[in-house]
């Protein structure tokens, strides 16, 4: 979606890829009452979105997590996992 998007010439296009606010040069904008419950919870971390798959880390300790470090399908790299919201 973000490729047709990019490519699209039309002025009037809209993007409806990720849903994140952004202003005329592309850059992430972050509401203040984001930034507010930002300050109050975790400080000042980076707001951007993660990539499609979710957070490598998290996923490659799911896998482990659910089917054990010494599963052939783990050690193998032969199962997958994404990292989604509901």
């Amino acid at each position: 979606v973000t490729e047709k998007f990019l490519a699209d010439p039309n002025p009037n296009k809209i993007n409806l890829g990720v849903g994140a606010y952004r202003d005329d040069d592309g850059s992430p904008v972050v509401l203040d009452c984001v930034r507010e419950a930002e300050k109050r919870i975790m400080g000042s971390k980076f707001m951007e979105y993660l990539p499609m798959g979710g957070f490598k880390e998290f996923c490659d300790h799911s896998l482990k997590l659910a089917y054990g470090e010494t599963n052939p399908l783990v050690t193998g790299n032969k199962i997958a996992a994404v990292q989604s919201l509901s």
